[in-house]
């Protein structure tokens, strides 16, 4: 195992294998999310390395900002969009055939306490 290459354990005793350099550990969740799972963390705290190191770069505060940093351009004209609306607008939409479940249907109220059933 190299130096930044660990063996990590949880409580039941399963045993996970950790590195923070390539930022991968063998419950696959770091390489998912590109979060550090709690075998990372673990790993980085005890061996004293940044945890903050191991976040990918889109989920700090820069890459949030420069995700909105450009602008958003309006639509120009809306002659297109009502061409697409009249098309969707002849189209009845119905709901899904459904059938009626088995046995008996189920009371639709609840009587209170003073009342008699």
């Amino acid at each position: 195992i190299a130096e930044d290459e660990h063996e990590v354990r949880n409580k039941n005793g399963a045993g996970f294998h950790v590195d923070l350099v390539n930022k991968t550990c063998s419950c696959c969740e770091f390489q998912m999310l590109s979060i550090p799972c709690s075998h990372a963390i673990a790993s980085a705290i005890k061996w004293k390395y940044s945890v903050e190191t191991l976040v990918l770069s889109a989920y700090t505060v820069e890459g949030l900002r420069s995700a909105y940093a450009g602008s958003v351009l309006s639509v120009p004209d809306y002659t297109g969009l009502s061409d697409l609306v009249s098309d969707f607008g002849e189209k009845h939409l119905c709901p899904p055939a459904t059938r009626r479940p088995p046995g008996r249907p189920k009371k639709q109220r609840f009587f209170s306490r003073r009342e008699k059933i």
